[in-house]
């Protein structure tokens, strides 16, 4: 799942990009650059979670008998 966190991340940001239509130029001051790291690191976690728990799904943890 560390390895699909990146493109969450990506995929987080470009999706709030083409939602709003901006691009990287349309950044402003540094609440902008706080917010699209903030969009970044909710995409991150966000696809881990979704991963971790799609993996559990398709093979689930061994039970103690």
């Amino acid at each position: 799942a560390q390895l699909s966190m990146p493109f969450g991340a990506v995929a987080a940001v470009w999706f709030v990009q083409h939602m709003t239509r901006s691009e990287a130029a349309d950044l402003g001051g540094p609440i902008d650059i706080v917010v699209l790291l903030g969009v970044a690191v909710a995409g991150a976690v966000g696809l881990a979670i979704l991963v971790y728990t799609v993996e559990s799904l398709i093979w689930p943890p061994e039970r103690d008998a």
